[in-house]
């Protein structure tokens, strides 16, 4: 009969929960970095400003930049599904988060991405440097 002879290493050490506290804390400090970063806000020039995007749905938007701010998104051309509300709700997200890409309603992906590309066209021009 063969004697198993690996041997299992544990390390115990009195400060293991300070480790464990310091890593929550850095993970904690390093998410709480990305989310302020990826929720700076755009600014843009102030005007009006056009843009379009297809796939198998259609969209042409007219975006309304006033104070560097986007004030407000009308759907000049929209043949799209009107029964998901994608042509309110994705409109009304980008306004409130002053940034084109927002979370997409569940059944109407394809919708939201091209009202989403179609905004993100419209602005190209119109980003302070």
């Amino acid at each position: 009969m063969r004697r198993n002879t690996s041997k299992v290493t544990t390390f115990k050490n009195k400060n293991s929960k300070t480790g464990i506290k310091r890593t929550i804390y850095l993970i904690g400090a390093g998410l709480l970095l990305a989310s302020q970063i990826s929720c700076q806000k755009i600014k843009y020039i102030d005007g009006v400003y056009e843009g379009e995007y297809s796939k198998t749905v259609k969209t042409k938007v007219k975006v309304t930049v006033e104070n560097t701010r986007i004030k407000d998104i009308e759907l000049i051309d929209y043949k799209g599904w009107r029964d998901h509300d994608a042509s309110v709700i994705i409109p009304q997200r980008i306004i409130k988060k002053q940034n084109p890409r927002v979370d997409i309603i569940t059944g109407a992906t394809e919708s939201s991405e091209v009202i989403m590309t179609a905004v993100e066209r419209a602005l190209d021009g119109a980003k302070l440097q």
